[in-house]
């Protein structure tokens, strides 16, 4: 006799609500905060930007150490 293996759905579903939520958390942890011009200028002469990229209509920061739970601007 074989012995067979059933799946349920919601095994299925389950499984992609954890995967999802899982990729929630990690977009989370590397989101980028979107802060004003004189705020960004505050935190460059507090040293607080290690890293920074000028575009043509935006300007890319990367924190020295986290602010807000945020690593980039």
């Amino acid at each position: 006799m074989e012995k067979k293996t059933e799946y349920n759905i919601w095994y299925w579903v389950v499984a992609f609500i954890a995967v999802l939520f899982i990729q929630n958390l990690i977009a989370g942890w590397q989101s980028v905060a979107p802060i004003s011009y004189s705020q960004f200028e505050t935190y460059l002469e507090d040293g607080r930007v290690a890293s920074d990229a000028v575009g043509s209509d935006t300007i890319t920061g990367a924190f020295a150490e986290p602010v807000d739970g945020k690593k980039q601007s």
